[in-house]
């Protein structure tokens, strides 16, 4: 029988989130407004969750299967997709995936 593999703490993740997050980031969102400093930020979350997603794709995977998968029609194809995706793949908390959410 084979232990189920756990996902990563809170913390580990937000940290590897700030680790690819840009140089330079809270600068940038500082000169936005503040529904644009939302925007951009959402949208740089939702691109490390598709990150995140892709890392753990079959290695055998070609390009095209992975762009179906992340289409606008396809099942990661959107920042809410990709949220319960990686919730459903155990590999965000609960609480991040919610916090995503909010942001969402």
């Amino acid at each position: 029988m084979s232990k189920k593999k756990r996902s990563a703490p809170v913390e580990s993740v937000w940290a590897e989130m700030r680790r690819r997050a840009p140089e330079g980031l809270p600068q940038m969102l500082k000169a936005e407004s503040d529904r644009g400093a939302i925007l951009v930020g959402a949208a740089m979350l939702d691109e490390m969750l598709a990150d995140l997603i892709g890392v753990r794709l079959a290695s055998d995977l070609g390009a095209e299967q992975r762009e179906r998968l992340f289409d606008p029609q396809g099942p990661a194809g959107s920042f809410s997709n990709r949220i319960a995706l990686a919730r459903a793949l155990d590999m965000i908390p609960k609480p991040v995936a919610q916090a995503l959410d909010m942001v969402r």
